[in-house]
């Protein structure tokens, strides 16, 4: 993982179409904020992640949900 970036494709490494085009890419600080709760549209909107579709937001949402706790303690 080059530069602290890493790539998490929602169906898994035998996905036919687990490409990095279709894959959702995260840095260290978009995936802790994705772990604690933050929806993926958030970290869209903050810069924080880029790629993937709409279903791998969903996707990533459902196994990632959770309350997000104190975002504005940071």
């Amino acid at each position: 993982m080059a530069g602290g970036a890493g790539t998490l494709d929602p169906l898994g490494p035998g996905d036919p179409a687990g490409t990095a085009d279709s894959a959702v890419t995260l840095g260290a600080r978009g995936l802790a904020a994705l772990y604690a709760g933050t929806p993926l549209g958030t970290l869209r909107q903050a810069g924080l992640a880029a790629g993937g579709t709409a279903g791998d937001d969903a996707a990533l949402d459902a196994a990632f949900a959770a309350s997000s706790y104190m975002l504005d303690a940071f």
